[in-house]
């Protein structure tokens, strides 16, 4: 480029990227300036006098050319006015996007759904003056898809190609059998096909310096290959220089061999069947418009703060930026200006900032949300102290909307059960109202489990101790719901106290008329009764403890049937927990919406936690539910003794769970979901804190010392593998074990869980799970020590110094069994 032509190339430049920096400046004018109109009048007045300067130029001059001048002046404003004319603005109050007629209005038909009149109708005469497709046959077969006989007939074809088991076992036979015969290639590489003749290249070590001899042969080589096609199977490793003697070539006589042209490769045919791709899908008329209502449905759920209080999930708000870029950029890119993508990237922005909420914070429940208000039995626990708290108000009212209602109400407070499973509530009691249930002659009973034997579980007694009139009337709420007769409270025999309370509790619902024939008034009879238990774990069960009920041992049901169908004296039962019952009233009362506003979703509502071991302040406290642990304890224990670095792991839910350390206490959230991510679980809320000075594998021993008492012996893998874990497990205190058997502690819990009547078998095998999991090192440090003190240790914890095969043989124990007699 000549030095001229440079500058000028560069004064083109600068005065491009003027205008560029003067439409930019507008973008931010118009949105500022009230009056649109005039300013756009005034604005390409000035863009045309900067993209058209000679004009300028030649309009500012003086002299001989004045009249030429103004003569080009009165040309030039009707041009303006032609061009400011064709600048059109969208018709939509809100939006500030220009341009030409056509581009104005396809922004609009696409953002704004406003189409010119007709252009519907137009469209639909468009769409049905189109010729119909032939119906072709599916590519590779006969089958026209043009019948529900022939679609039926091309399924089951379709069918026979689907990698079953049997089609795979089918495949892999007829491999098998072409290999056999050679048909097939044994090296792997090749996949069981042939190399394609046009692959094979020459070798360099064999290849001539005479072009045209090479050139000859190959010349040959294709001339000679239709004809040997069908024998030759396998292609020639190198070309071969000597040229044939029965046919001369032409180019020998050539004493130079031109270059060979490139000549382009011959366009691959398109295929019949070729399928649109993404883009061009979306730029058909229907889709396109689908996608506009799409957009218009979030600028709408955007301009009116529906996305305020969205939680989302960790990734999720990235997620929705993606789309929104999507939706408004990707789509438009071809069919709008340069400006409207701005504002439809704009958009996009602006939408990812309102889907992506700050963080929610959990806990921290406020006194005036607390359902349990005399849970520390500072208050008067009777019935007229519970009715100056709000218990039983309007009761009559509220058993006198219904079954439907009330389980209906539970079903969208999204309540689950407090005992430890977790099942939601409503859909439990859902299963006594079964079609045809008002038939059925046979009594129906609620039954409330009030025995709390999990070790470090301790808050259905301070609600049976301190707000027992709120068990009541939960259970006269929860047995309307679920049309039960009567309600049967089974209670720890420990729990004295409680059960004293509770009795007359229930003598001054009766006495009012709260309870009885006529229950508040409202016709419906039900009543109380307690049933005191004798201290087995195992009666905490809902089938053992109707076992016990009805005056027989304690020993866990097989299901079916379920209780819902044959429960306390074949009767229809319902087994609930005492917290999931006594929550019920103040949920119809404050309504399903106030009790779902607490907690995450899934794991709504408040929870009860009995907080044990090392804290500074032990205690039952009502909390949100999904409150983080560190927080929680802090909160309202005074954080660990030693400090938060002191702690060395927690038990979140009661002795029946795993364990979990610091870092994974640090970080989770006291809900179902959360605990059951970390590999743990929320289970009764009864959380026992333990810091470096506990020996964590003597107290998991303890646990399993546990359950092996407490188990009814009724199952096999339950009576045996408790004994055998609890036997194990004390060895591990010392370290007297191998470290073979860390790994066989674990694969007789996996025996154990989930091979039993009941639940009690994998109570026993969580904890020693969540040891192994967390704790190894601990229990191998602790078998080397032991080791290097009194030497290798065998299996069942026999030292092998004092080992004599001849003799004894070890047992899981240790101990030694002596070999069968010499027959």
């Amino acid at each position: 480029m000549s030095g001229s032509g440079e500058q000028e190339y560069n004064a083109q430049y600068a005065q491009y990227y003027q205008w560029w920096y003067m439409q930019q400046h507008h973008q931010q004018m118009q949105m500022q300036n009230a009056s649109v109109g005039g300013y756009n009048a005034a604005y390409y007045s000035y863009m045309n006098s900067q993209m058209y300067p000679q004009q300028a130029v030649q309009g500012s001059s003086s002299g001989s050319n004045s009249k030429q001048s103004k003569a080009k002046k009165k040309q030039s404003q009707p041009q303006q006015q032609q061009q400011q004319q064709q600048v059109h603005r969208c018709a939509q109050p809100d939006c500030t996007v220009t341009g030409t007629k056509k581009q104005v209005q396809v922004h609009m038909m696409d953002r704004h759904l406003i189409y010119p009149p007709g252009y519907l109708e137009n469209e639909e005469r468009k769409r049905a003056a189109k010729p119909s497709k032939p119906v072709v046959p599916v590519e590779g077969t006969n089958i026209m898809l043009d019948t529900p006989e022939a679609i039926e007939k091309w399924v089951a074809e379709r069918k026979k190609k689907f990698p079953s088991a049997a089609n795979l076992a089918e495949k892999e036979r007829i491999q098998e059998e072409k290999r056999a015969r050679g048909e097939l290639p044994l090296d792997p590489r090749f996949g069981g096909r042939k190399r394609r003749r046009g692959d094979w290249r020459s070798d360099s070590n064999t290849k001539s310096d005479d072009k045209t001899t090479a050139k000859s042969a190959i010349e040959h080589s294709y001339e000679q290959e239709d004809a040997d096609d069908n024998d030759d199977d396998e292609a020639p490793e190198t070309a071969s220089s000597k040229i044939p003697t029965h046919q001369p070539s032409k180019l020998l006589s050539q004493p130079r061999l031109d270059k060979k042209k490139l000549e382009p490769r011959p366009k691959q045919q398109k295929r019949q069947f070729e399928q649109p791709n993404l883009m061009a899908k979306l730029f058909n008329d229907e889709i396109r418009q689908s996608v506009s209502y799409l957009s218009q449905t979030i600028r709408f759920l955007v301009a009116n703060e529906f996305l305020e209080n969205v939680e989302l999930e960790v990734g999720e708000a990235e997620k929705a930026n993606e789309r929104a870029a999507f939706l408004n950029g990707t789509v438009m890119i071809n069919r709008v200006q340069r400006s409207v993508l701005r504002n439809a990237r704009g958009f996009a922005r602006g939408f990812a900032s309102v889907a992506e909420p700050p963080v929610r914070g959990y806990g921290g429940l406020k006194d005036q949300d607390r359902i349990f208000t005399n849970l520390y039995d500072r208050h008067d626990f009777s019935l007229k102290g519970a009715m100056s708290r709000g218990d039983w108000h309007k009761t009559k009212e509220i058993v006198l909307k219904g079954d439907q209602y009330l389980i209906q109400t539970v079903k969208d407070s999204g309540l689950r059960g407090r005992g430890g499973a977790g099942f939601p509530s409503g859909l439990k009691w859902s299963f006594m109202n079964k079609p045809g249930w008002d038939k059925d002659p046979r009594p129906r009973y609620l039954v409330v489990n009030a025995d709390e034997g999990e070790p470090g579980t301790c808050k259905d007694r301070e609600i049976m101790r301190g707000d027992p009139h709120k068990l009541i009337e939960g259970c006269l709420i929860a047995g309307r719901a679920m049309n039960a007769t009567a309600a049967y409270i089974y209670i720890r025999g420990e729990f004295y106290h409680e059960a004293v309370r509770l009795q007359q509790a229930i003598d001054e619902a009766y006495k009012a008329g709260l309870i009885g024939d006529d229950a508040c008034g409202s016709g419906y009879k039900f009543d109380v009764f307690i049933h005191r238990g004798a201290g087995a774990y195992i009666c905490g069960e809902e089938t053992a403890l109707i076992e016990s009920i009805e005056g027989k041992q304690g020993k866990p049901r097989l299901k079916p049937p379920f209780p819902a169908d044959v429960g306390v004296f074949g009767c229809p039962t319902t087994v609930a927990n005492v917290e999931t019952v006594a929550v019920v009233p103040t949920i119809v009362r404050r309504g399903p919406s106030w009790f779902d506003s607490f907690g995450r979703d899934r794991n709504s509502g408040t929870k009860l936690f009995a907080i044990s071991g090392h804290v500074n302040n032990p205690c039952v406290v009502e909390e949100e539910m999904s409150i983080p642990l560190k927080e929680l304890i802090e909160r309202h224990c005074g954080g660990v003794k030693g400090g938060w670095q002191n702690l060395q792991g927690i038990v979140p839910g009661g002795s029946s769970v795993p364990v979990i350390p610091r870092d994974v206490c640090t970080d989770v959230l006291m809900d179902f979901d959360s605990l059951k991510d970390a590999q743990t679980s929320l289970g009764t809320g009864a959380i026992i804190v333990m810091d470096q000075s506990t020996d964590m594998i003597k107290a998991i021993s303890r646990f399993a010392k546990f359950y092996k008492h407490e188990s009814c012996g009724q199952c096999t893998p339950c009576r045996e593998g408790t004994t055998w874990m609890y036997n194990m497990m004390n060895r591990f205190e010392n370290g007297q074990a191998a470290n073979r058997e860390i790994d066989m502690i674990v694969e007789l819990s996996k025996q154990i869980e989930g091979h039993t009547i009941c639940a009690l078998g994998d109570a026993a095998a969580w904890p020693i799970q969540g040891l192994v999991r967390h704790f190894r090192p601990q229990m191998e440090q602790r078998i080397k020590e032991f080791q290097l003190e009194n030497g290798v240790v065998m299996y069942g914890g026999k030292l092998l110094k004092n080992h004599n095969p001849e003799i004894a043989i070890p047992d899981n124990r240790g101990a030694s069994i002596p070999p069968p007699a010499a027959a």
